[in-house]
């Protein structure tokens, strides 16, 4: 139930914030449109493949990993400088 809450939240809010991201990046909102895109295409790929990931690894180990792996993909997203920014942030 906390990943389907965890994915229903990020799809709502990356919607809701779609003005802001294309705002605050300088991009024009064909560009930003490309966040909810992608965001909807992963979702559409890692869903059918998540019953035999649980089959692999087992649902305990399963869980923990991606929820590691969306806490650590979206902080990467939050400290993103542009939109088309497709490495770590580097501070010089």
């Amino acid at each position: 139930m906390l990943g389907t809450f965890i994915g229903v939240l990020d799809s709502t809010a990356v919607t809701a914030a779609l003005p802001n991201i294309a705002g605050n990046m300088a991009a024009a909102n064909q560009e930003a449109g490309w966040t909810l895109t992608s965001y909807l295409i992963a979702n559409a790929i890692v869903l059918p493949a998540s019953g035999w990931f649980s089959l692999c690894f087992g649902r305990k180990r399963l869980l923990p990993a991606c929820m590691a792996l969306f806490t650590f993909a979206s902080f990467m997203c939050g400290i993103s400088s542009v939109i088309t920014q497709n490495r770590p942030l580097m501070v010089t």
